[in-house]
């Protein structure tokens, strides 16, 4: 049927997409059915995940040396003998034991036997000595990653796909599944039926990946329940998530994709086609941010372009819809992020740029003005999925904008079309799909809004509004 699928307005990266979709259902369908099984019937598999930093240690089970991202399902007794050997220039700061609910136990033995009762995912934690680790949160669609100042990443929400990183049900708590971590980011551009990946970036420029990869998008093959390491040639010093592709920043300033190239949001090389190998796009890149189809990235000039899709005239009225080659945006910027079918700029007078397929008046999809609009002065940050945006000044504020209607910015439920102050003291923060997040000074992390994906982590899941609630403390 591809012959006919042109002519009804497909492409070949597109039917290449659906394929690669189905495919992975079919390989996966199995697993799958027996995980609903199993909760349906609350029988607990044996099973047993590891991932570690490899920098950092070694591990071994039944006297096998293993890679992180490793998985056995075990039948018989279950049981597992697991030495851990951690390498020069590191500590040991505890091996966390996570079940399929959620349920974390600590060891601190460096050899240990394990019963295979249930699902393990066992986290080998551990510490670069003499290095600073920055708390950041990251707010998915339907599921958030966090950092804490001892490097150690914290995951919940959704898990359908393994974007966070362990074998597990929804988690409806903060768990902890890697060490070492610098940076964490998950798909954006999707919404509450999405199927996100997730990626994080070790102090040594290391980069691991895990969730969805029916466009491998994760960069590797295996298992796709667990963070396993993709291999570069060069150091890595920054990462993004796309809803199917994935940037990384080369330390020399080269920019690098793949995954799907639809709209060419991995540039004009192999536009159309899914992208199997990492792939050059551009160079003297200082940050990229990946969203739905599109790629926006600053160079080192601070002049701020776009590639991928430009539907709904977001980007640009007279530009073409698919931008395989870089589009100009502007010049003088220093961050920009992006969502569904739209990004944010701040340029460096703190001044914050809305470039999307929502009208900055009615908020209304497909009423893009073809430009970008400032809706913001005096800020720092800001973050966005698709309706609402959560801003941080300068000052340390939190400001919420756009539609509210499930409370995800004030609990008034009004719409805000100007900045509307949400606290204060703050080095962070989030837009979800209606739900938002703030990172206080002091290391709290406070979420609010919809909880349909336990993202508040409140150890609830509801579709309805949930009040600021603190949700752990990265500090």
């Amino acid at each position: 049927h591809f012959t006919r699928w042109p002519g009804d307005g497909g492409s070949v990266s597109t039917f290449e997409s659906q394929i690669n979709s189905i495919r992975y259902f079919i390989n996966n369908r199995k697993v799958k059915a027996i995980a609903h099984m199993e909760e349906y019937f609350n029988i607990q598999p044996k099973q047993l995940t590891v991932s570690f930093d490899e920098d950092a240690a070694t591990v071994k089970v039944d006297g096998g040396a293993i890679s992180s991202g490793y998985s056995k399902k075990v039948t018989g007794t279950g049981t597992a003998e697991i030495a851990v050997t951690v390498k020069a220039g590191y500590e040991l700061t505890g091996i966390k034991c996570t079940d399929a609910q959620g349920s974390v136990k600590t060891l601190n033995a460096t050899n240990f036997s394990i019963s295979l009762s249930k699902t393990n995912n066992i986290s080998v934690m551990t510490k670069k000595k003499s290095v600073t680790y920055t708390p950041s949160v990251v707010t998915g669609s339907r599921a958030v990653l966090a950092v804490a100042s001892d490097g150690v990443l914290y995951a919940w929400g959704a898990n359908e796909y393994g974007q966070l990183g362990i074998i597990s049900n929804t988690m409806t708590k903060p768990v902890p599944v890697f060490s070492n971590v610098a940076k964490a980011v998950i798909s954006m551009g999707g919404t509450e039926s999405d199927a996100p990946m997730s990626a994080l970036l070790t102090s040594n420029g290391v980069v691991y990946t895990a969730g969805n990869n029916a466009g491998g998008q994760l960069g590797r093959t295996g298992n796709s329940f667990s963070f396993a390491k993709v291999s570069f040639d060069f150091k890595v010093k920054d990462i993004s998530c796309g809803y199917d592709h994935f940037i990384v920043l080369a330390e020399n300033g080269d920019m690098y994709g793949i995954g799907n190239n639809s709209y060419g949001q991995l540039g004009s090389a192999n536009f159309d086609k899914t992208v199997s190998k990492f792939q050059k796009i551009d160079s003297n890149v200082k940050m990229a941010a990946a969203g739905r189809r599109h790629t926006v990235y600053i160079k080192n000039d601070g002049s701020l372009y776009v590639l991928g899709d430009n539907r709904w005239v977001k980007f640009s009225s007279t530009a073409e819809e698919k931008l395989t080659t870089p589009l100009k945006l502007g010049t003088g910027f220093k961050f920009v992020s992006t969502g569904q079918h739209n990004a944010l700029a701040v340029n460096n007078s703190g001044d914050l740029y809305y470039m999307g397929w929502r009208s900055t008046t009615t908020f209304n999809a497909g009423e893009a003005s073809g430009t970008m609009t400032k809706i913001a002065t005096g800020m720092k940050e800001a973050y966005i999925q698709d309706e609402h945006i959560i801003m941080l000044s300068t000052d340390g504020k939190i400001y919420g904008y756009g539609l509210n209607n499930y409370q995800q910015i004030s609990e008034d439920g009004g719409t805000k079309s100007s900045p509307y102050y949400i606290m204060s003291d703050c080095i962070g923060g989030g837009a979800g799909t209606h739900y938002s997040a703030a990172l206080k000074s002091d290391g709290s992390l406070v979420l609010w809004g919809n909880n349909t994906c336990g993202t508040i982590g409140n150890g609830s899941i509801a579709a309805s509004y949930v009040s600021a609630y603190t949700a752990l403390k990265l500090k």
